[in-house]
């Protein structure tokens, strides 16, 4: 007993000691203990012919292989973080927050302290605090060694309350926008994101939240989710290193009399051609311009719009929110047949005649035994035009 009692004074001791010594990147550096999202799916459906067809197509096309090589070599990550935002409009971004500073007594800021402040920024979105403070804690399991070395906690915080992204007010902009603040870096990160490469194989598109607290109308709740309360944005990427390709919020609050897709051409403007045929007086087209489905389609078809695909498919997945036959099939017409769509779907996102067989099937799929499956035949219908009435 007194053995016992004895480690463990001295394991506590050495615990108090090194407590501000730990080094989570220390803890998990061990290549037995890395884990990738590949191992699992390679391990998991070793036996699965489809999953592995769809893996093989899976790449991530760089289309400025010189570029990016050039940029890594001389200047390392922070080259590659340049590629997606420019020294220019960082430098522009240090400037306007500098004015703000000044007009606050908070002294100037360099260059070096601007781009140690987005690192920080970037590093606290990998470890999750509840309060700000916490990164520069003292206290057990809380706080980073390495922050502190960074930045002090007074410094960020005054860089953080000085934040500016933006050269001008403008009062009708802002009123209209809740996104207005942020609009420039926003486009220019997914303007520069789509230029520089593009996946190619399995594609998914979903929801990715921005976890907000702050007084805005661009904040969403929903509470069967994870986040409930963030701003909301559609967000495409692919399998291979999972690559963002592409991202746009999904337009809450915004009262500007442009709709998601208009706004979306608006940066990039060769997808205009795209657009317009959501406007045609086609009594066949049901997605209309201004609906999220025109968004989701435009967002999809940039992807062969930028680079066709070398392997002659691309197979987007998504859940139910988005899985509808018409968006389907506007994807397919927009893309030459290239890109094809896999996703579950609700039965209130089927007309009457589709769903009537949708539900015919999966009664007689009841009883059957696991990894049997159905063809249903999915029939185009035709959208009701309201016909005016003539007076008289």
């Amino acid at each position: 007993m007194s053995s016992d009692s004895d480690s463990d004074s001295e394991s506590s001791k050495t615990l108090e000691k090194n407590q501000h010594e730990i080094n989570l990147d220390d803890e998990f550096s061990s290549p037995t203990e890395a884990f990738h999202i590949d191992d699992y799916v390679d391990g998991k459906y070793d036996d699965n012919e489809y999953i592995q067809s769809l893996l093989k197509t899976a790449d991530l096309h760089i289309l400025q292989p010189d570029l990016v090589k050039r940029v890594f070599e001389t200047k390392k990550e922070l080259g590659l973080f340049h590629l997606f935002f420019q020294p220019s409009l960082i430098e522009s971004c240090r400037v306007w927050t500098e004015t703000r500073m000044e007009k606050r007594n908070y002294g100037k800021l360099s260059k070096s302290s601007f781009n140690s402040y987005l690192g920080l920024e970037i590093a606290m979105s990998f470890m999750h605090c509840n309060d700000i403070y916490d990164y520069w804690s003292s206290k057990q399991f809380l706080g980073s060694r390495d922050i502190p070395r960074v930045m002090s906690r007074n410094k960020f915080t005054q860089i953080r309350s000085c934040v500016k992204l933006y050269p001008t007010y403008n009062h009708d902009v802002a009123v209209s926008d809740p996104l207005w603040h942020s609009r420039n870096i926003l486009e220019a990160f997914i303007r520069n994101a789509s230029n520089i490469a593009v996946p190619d194989g399995p594609v998914a598109i979903d929801e990715k939240t921005i976890r907000c607290k702050g007084r805005t109308k661009a904040k969403t709740y929903m509470r069967n989710k994870p986040v409930k309360f963030g701003i909301r944005f559609y967000a495409l990427a692919g399998w291979k290193h999972t690559y963002l390709h592409s991202l746009w919020d999904n337009g809450r609050g915004n009262k500007l009399k442009f709709s998601l897709a208009s706004r979306y051409c608006s940066v990039f403007q060769d997808m205009r051609q795209s657009f317009d045929t959501f406007r045609t007086n086609d009594p066949e087209e049901i997605i209309l311009p201004d609906s999220a489905s025109a968004l989701w389609s435009l967002q999809i078809s940039k992807m062969h719009q930028v680079l066709k695909s070398p392997s002659g498919k691309r197979v987007v997945f998504m859940d139910n929110y988005y899985t509808r036959h018409p968006f389907a099939r506007k994807i397919k017409h927009l893309t030459n047949d290239e890109i094809k769509v896999i996703g579950t779907i609700k039965l209130n996102s089927l007309d009457t005649y589709n769903k009537t067989n949708v539900v015919r099937a999966i009664e007689m799929m009841k009883d059957v035994s696991m990894g049997s499956w159905l063809l249903v035949q999915c029939f185009d219908s035709k959208p009701k035009r309201c016909k005016k009435k003539k007076k008289g």
